[in-house]
């Protein structure tokens, strides 16, 4: 019993830590996916994530290894760029937004399946999880 009354009052730092994360995550998550849906753009998370798995190819095979630095700058440039091809694709042709975010959803992803199939191949040990990421 006393144990609940600890976690209530929150005296424990890590449930100070992990109540104050989730109720930042569900504001801002909640703020920027109605903001999303809005503006037509509700698979734009996705586009994003499925677009990061050739840069975590390319920041493995650049840095030599599992280095989660080279990873994440890999995925954020990809992710980056697929946004913009996105909005470059939506801008300039007679396709949707959805659409365009499903093309490039589509195209990066299997560009990272083929790159991650040739790091498998490569017979690189540390590879080992990379599909993970």
């Amino acid at each position: 019993m006393t144990e609940l009354v600890a976690f209530l009052s929150l005296s424990d730092a890590n449930v100070r830590a992990v109540v104050i994360g989730t109720m930042l995550l569900g504001a801002t998550a909640g703020a920027i996916g109605c903001f999303a849906l809005l503006r037509k753009r509700a698979l734009i998370g996705d586009t994003l994530a499925h677009a990061a798995l050739p840069g975590v190819v390319i920041g493995f095979v650049i840095a030599g290894g599992k280095v989660p630095f080279a990873l994440l700058l890999g995925a954020m440039v990809t992710a980056w760029l697929a946004a913009l091809a996105v909005n470059f694709i939506s801008a300039r042709s007679k396709i949707t937004s959805d659409t365009a975010m499903a093309v490039v959803l589509s195209v990066f992803f299997a560009v990272g399946v083929v790159g991650l199939t040739f790091v498998q191949k490569s017979g690189e040990a540390a590879q080992s999880g990379l599909s993970n990421f």
